[in-house]
């Protein structure tokens, strides 16, 4: 998305990663490392971490140090929602994963993810201004 300029192109979609954003929070120090080389042209003028703070993220599965936090390292901790993967994952497997969450993120983090994240990300404010 951000090599073809689509968050430029399309300012008010709220995009929404699932699993952390999977490996992006492996690529994008990477990628952060070359900007302004003729490949990341694309790029926004804010550059690659500043790009990806424009979008939200859900937990799905994720919730971990590994994962969670890699992600977190990157982004503000307001650009992540709750995930649960469901019906792909058990509603055992999702319990307990949001145990987990819960105990790596604790109870006022927690809360933020579960509700107050969430209810910025669905308002009817543009994402020009998130």
């Amino acid at each position: 998305l951000m090599l073809a300029g689509v968050p430029d192109r399309f300012p008010a979609i709220r995009w929404v990663f699932s699993h952390c954003g999977g490996a992006m929070a492996s690529v994008a120090p990477r990628l952060a490392l070359v900007e302004g080389t003729p490949q990341l042209a694309q790029v926004p003028d804010a550059g690659v971490l500043a790009t990806l703070n424009r979008f939200y993220y859900d937990t799905a599965l994720s919730h971990t140090d590994a994962d969670l936090g890699a992600l977190l390292s990157l982004v503000d901790e307001s650009r992540l929602v709750l995930g649960t993967d469901f019906p792909f994952s058990n509603e055992e497997l999702v319990r307990g994963r949001f145990e987990q969450l819960a105990t790596y993120l604790g109870p006022e983090r927690m809360a933020r993810i579960q509700a107050t994240n969430a209810s910025h990300l669905l308002s009817s404010g543009s994402a020009e201004s998130d």
